[in-house]
Order: C-alpha cells, then structure tokens, then sequence
C-alpha cells in the first residue's frame, strides 16, 4: 500500500512532536548526535528540520546530524556514538534480535516511527511470451537487477523484500 506525501508529512510532523516531547527538559548544555542518512539525502533533510524543531522547543539542547545510513545507524545508537537515528523497521528488527547483518543482539534500540523511502522499485518484464508469474521472472536465466549501490538503503530494502516474497 502506498502512503501519499500528505500521510507522510502528518507523520513526520506528529514524529517530531513526539520526539520534542520526550526531550522536554533535556539538561540545560547537552550536545546529541542524530545519525541521518548521506549528506543531502531525505533522511539527512527530514534529521535537519526535525533536530531545529527539537532544538527550538529544549533551549540548552544542541543535536548535531550526521551522515549514516540504514544498516549502521542501530548500531552507532547501540555503541553510544549517536543518541539519535534514523532506521528502516526491518533492520532495526534485525538488530534488537541480533541476527544477521548484525552479530550481536542490539538491547539499547529505542525506534519510535519509520517511512518508507519515495524510491521506486520497477519490475518490468516482456510482453512477447516471456515468463508471467514473479517466480518465473526472477530465476529466469540470464536476470539483472538494476539497484543503487549495494549498502543503500533501498537496495537492503529490495534484498529484504526479494529474500521475503521468497519464503512466501
């Protein structure tokens, strides 16, 4: 199912307002770290406008955005390098149970909300005779799959659901 922008925006702004309220009398002069995604990219701006909101409304809380991305972000919270990330629901699973891509159960995970990146994924086939059911496309000899680089976020996201419709 498909969330618009409207959807998402309504999270986003309840997400920050959550986040504002549970940081409500942070101790005057903190400095925190918000792990985000690269530099430019949607969660890098999302983690910017959501750290001002928090920062406007807990004078003496200063949070710094960091570029990170979706696999390590658990794991820069869970190690105590940032206070804050952001993180996809599967991953942030994955790593509070411990298992792969992440060796050790991730105990100090606290994951309020998530969305899901605007990226479309595209599956086109031929129209000419070729296969016409998914299982039939994706072990067809000779298959690409075209993807952003291999630790994006949306290409673990792609493997994710691929690995799962398998199973299904």
């Amino acid at each position: 199912m498909s969330m618009g922008f409207g959807a998402m925006l309504r999270r986003g702004v309840l997400a920050g307002v959550v986040w504002s309220a549970a940081f409500a009398g942070a101790a005057a002069a903190q400095t925190w770290e918000m792990v985000a995604g690269a530099l430019g990219g949607g969660w890098y701006t999302m983690a910017t406008g959501l750290s001002a909101i928090i920062q406007e409304n807990n004078p003496g809380l200063t949070i710094r955005v960091v570029p990170g991305g979706g696999l390590g972000n658990p794991t820069r919270v869970q190690n105590g390098v940032s206070q804050i990330g952001f993180g996809l629901d599967f991953l942030v699973s994955e790593a509070v149970k411990g298992v792969d891509p992440y060796r050790t159960p991730h105990d100090r995970i606290a994951h309020i909300g998530v969305g899901y990146s605007p990226t479309e994924h595209h599956m086109l086939r031929r129209v000419d005779g070729g296969p016409r059911d998914m299982r039939s496309i994706l072990t067809m000899p000779g298959l690409r799959i075209g993807a952003p680089q291999g630790t994006s976020s949306d290409t673990l996201t792609l493997i994710y659901i691929l690995k799962s419709w398998d199973r299904a």
